[in-house]
């Protein structure tokens, strides 16, 4: 069930509540920019599957409403309460909190780490250049590892 929404350009923030099982919120980043990349048309067919299972009618163009996430929002504030069925996957987040001569930095989003002469190399999501800490100014490191849910799809439910 849909129980807030907000917008945080260029993503729409839904959380949904789950019926059974596990109460603990979902909260789903539905991206609506760049407008054409696949990303942005993914999300505006969870917007309407939205639209859909709350009976609310969507606009003509979903990218229309000043271009903008705070329009989409609004009129999402309409489905909260709807039902809507959600396919969720459970995923890991990897964090590595560094400690250098500086201070403590805490990565997130880490795909894989490890160390060579040099010192720690830190590959991350988003195919970013490898991030590289000398072994000099190297204290210590430590892994940590966050489960969460991410909505894989949004259906409207059989009645």
């Amino acid at each position: 069930m849909i129980v807030e929404t907000r917008a945080d350009w260029p993503e729409v923030i839904v959380r949904f509540e789950p019926l059974r099982g596990d109460r603990t919120p979902i909260e789903d980043r539905i991206r609506l920019e760049p407008r054409g990349e696949l990303s942005a048309i993914e999300g505006v067919g969870r917007i309407l599957r939205i639209f859909r299972a709350a009976r609310v009618q969507a606009p003509d163009d979903l990218y229309e409403p000043g271009d903008g996430s705070h329009e989409v929002a609004a009129l999402l504030l309409r489905c909260v309460g709807a039902r809507i069925v959600l396919h969720v996957a459970q995923r890991i987040e990897r964090i590595l909190t560094i400690w250098t001569e500086t201070g403590v930095e805490r990565i997130e989003g880490v795909v894989d780490f490890g160390q060579d002469a040099e010192g720690l190399w830190v590959r991350r999501k988003g195919g970013q250049s490898v991030l590289r800490i000398p072994r000099g100014s190297l204290i210590r490191f430590a892994s940590s590892s966050i489960p969460y849910p991410e909505v894989v799809s949004v259906e409207v439910p059989a009645r």
